[in-house]
């Protein structure tokens, strides 16, 4: 839109949500919620571009993590840089939700680690016997 500037295509486009504080984006969506919009001829995340208009820049290595898991949201007061990990730390995907278990679901001790990661240590050793006594045909009293 010519003789528009980039601030206020931005504020045209979006509707706060009484109940959350969000500030949900009305153009463009990606498939997974995003807001996109055009800048100097390139599709760029809107949050994050609004973000720098009206806050500050995103310190190289970090990303904007959304507090509100909104992915719609553009309101700089939900966004927060931090470090690509702890965004994924912080979300609902399966390595989130498996670095947050405290305990075995199978037998309930809790987790230990080895050089393949965290696991049970107790299930672990189960396994294992399990599958050496298979291996031999070792069989007890007989």
């Amino acid at each position: 839109m010519p003789g528009v500037n980039l601030r206020d295509r931005i504020e045209s486009n979006f509707i706060p949500e009484p109940n959350t504080g969000c500030w949900l984006w009305l153009r463009y969506v990606t498939p997974k919620g995003y807001g996109r919009i055009q800048v100097e001829g390139q599709a760029r995340e809107v949050y994050r571009v609004y973000y720098e208009l009206v806050k500050q820049k995103v310190p190289t290595g970090l990303v904007l993590d959304h507090l509100c898991r909104i992915p719609s949201c553009i309101n700089p007061d939900h966004l927060e840089p931090v470090t690509r990990a702890e965004n994924i730390m912080r979300g609902y995907g399966a390595p989130a939700i498996h670095a947050r278990k405290l305990v075995c679901p199978r037998c309930g001790a809790n987790y230990g680690r080895n050089k393949n990661g965290r696991i049970c240590m107790d299930c672990n050793r189960a396994t294992n016997r399990r599958l050496w006594h298979e291996k031999y045909k070792f069989h007890r009293g007989g």
